[in-house]
């Protein structure tokens, strides 16, 4: 190659290296060096070793000192209010009115109007009762019935007889030797009276059902008749018949034999045995008719004094009268709260619960509770009575909190109506048993395990669990004691 050719190839070598390194140059300045990106950090999960030790569920509440007896009052009917006889405050006695409504004017005086007819009533009711029982006391034996009931016929024969003479008397005037026949048919007749009364004489302090004295007063009777009827027929004859008297004849004619019909009746009644039956039947009727009134009326007398008393508010028991929202005139609505009657002597813990809360709980239970003004005192109690869940009750009488006996008397520990108390429960206790905190476990459609570190690798892990606390689970199954479990 010519020395010259060598130059220029050179030349052009020279050049080609010079654009080569300006493009190179160009291209670095144009492209920026990238800022280096960080590692990013995996957080550490938490870890969780199995323990061995005891373990408490308990449940805590709010709860306040009140009473162990109180009762909400309440008006059973719409109205305004007539008078109020108490105050907030005041001590109260059983069956005292605390405040009543206007309505009652009228319901007392309806009131007192019953208590009369409920009193004739009862008047009417002793007096059907008694008049029974000495129907019962002066029934005669069905053979004495006869006697007499046969006396009485002979006796109205006997004296339709003597009616029927002296009738015939003044229809005629007398012979002398009838007047004389007349005359000792009355002497003959007061000498068998006399016979018959000395006959009776022996048998007159009888008991009166006493057969022999009856046969005896009857034969007296008789004969008592039997003068009678002489006497009228000797001053019949004796006597000049009259008009009059011979009117007077005919009406007592007319009466006797009227009388002896009715003892003909009777008889016949007696013969038949049906008179004291029905008789009986009668008196027992009008026994229970008169029951029925008193028993109407006693009904009555009740509604009223029901009715009365929904008009008012009374106290239930012996106490105080905690609060008190009525006023002179005010309307009141029925079932509305108005007042709270409460016996102060005797106080204890009361809480309102929810239900999941009630059902952990068992009455007998024992509590622990905390003033809360003075955290440092703690009294111990037991759980008295839980408001039952699913159980109704008529509203006014349904209370919802849970009582809780104190085991000191609380006015001793200056405990009043109204302080607020923490109550604590021990649900369950166990010790030497496996636990992790609550955070550890994992659950999963029904599925509680956790992640347990093995070496290089973990693991799920099905557990059992028992006791649930606030900051510890019991492990039944599924891990020992020391392993490490990983957190979510």
């Amino acid at each position: 190659m010519q020395p010259l050719q060598k130059i220029k190839f050179v030349g052009i070598l020279f050049g080609v290296f010079m654009l080569v390194s300006a493009c190179s140059s160009t291209q670095t300045e144009e492209l920026a060096t990238p800022t280096p990106i960080p590692t990013p950090i995996v957080p550490t999960k938490p870890t969780y070793e199995v323990k061995m030790g005891e373990i408490t569920h308990v449940l805590q509440f709010n709860a306040r000192i009140a009473p162990t007896t109180e009762k909400e009052l309440f008006f059973r009917t719409n109205g305004r209010i007539r008078n109020i006889y108490v105050e907030k405050g005041d001590s109260v006695t059983e069956g005292q009115i605390i405040a009543d409504l206007e309505i009652l004017d009228n319901l007392e005086r309806q009131y007192q109007s019953d208590k009369l007819a409920l009193r004739r009533a009862e008047i009417h009711a002793e007096n059907a009762q008694y008049s029974l029982e000495l129907f019962k006391f002066n029934y005669e034996s069905k053979d004495l019935q006869e006697a007499s009931a046969h006396l009485e016929v002979a006796e109205a024969e006997k004296a339709v007889a003597d009616a029927q003479r002296v009738y015939n008397i003044t229809q005629s005037t007398a012979s002398q030797a009838d007047i004389d026949a007349a005359y000792a048919q009355m002497v003959i007749a007061e000498e068998a009276l006399e016979e018959a009364r000395e006959a009776f004489e022996p048998y007159e302090n009888k008991p009166d059902d006493n057969l022999l004295r009856a046969q005896f007063q009857s034969r007296l009777s008789a004969a008592q008749q039997r003068y009678d009827a002489t006497v009228r027929n000797y001053n019949g004859m004796i006597s000049t018949g009259s008009i009059y008297d011979q009117t007077v004849a005919a009406a007592r004619l007319a009466n006797e034999e009227a009388r002896l019909i009715d003892a003909q009746r009777k008889l016949d009644l007696v013969l038949s045995g049906l008179g004291f039956q029905q008789e009986l039947a009668l008196k027992e009727n009008e026994v229970e008719l008169a029951q029925i009134t008193l028993q109407e009326a006693e009904i009555g007398i009740q509604d009223l004094e029901q009715t009365i008393a929904d008009a008012q508010l009374i106290a239930p028991f012996d106490g105080t009268v905690l609060s008190l929202g009525v006023s002179d005139g005010k309307g009141v609505e029925a079932y509305n709260i108005y007042a709270v009657v409460a016996d102060l002597t005797s106080i204890e813990i009361a809480a309102d619960l929810s239900g999941s809360d009630l059902t952990d709980l068992e009455e007998g239970m024992a509590v622990t509770a905390v003033l809360a003004a003075r955290p440092g005192d703690e009294y111990n109690g037991v759980i008295r009575r839980l408001p039952y869940l699913g159980v109704s009750t008529s509203g006014e009488d349904e209370d919802k909190t849970t009582r809780i006996t104190l085991d000191i008397n609380p006015q001793d520990a200056d405990l009043e109506v109204g302080d607020l108390m923490r109550v604590t429960v021990i649900l369950e206790y166990k010790e030497n048993v496996l636990w992790l905190p609550p955070q550890a476990i994992r659950t999963f459609e029904g599925r509680e395990f956790v992640v347990v570190q093995e070496g290089e690798y973990q693991a799920r892990v099905d557990v059992k669990i028992g006791i649930e606390a606030e900051d510890r689970v019991e492990i039944l199954e599924g891990l020992e004691e020391g392993d490490v479990v990983i957190g979510p």
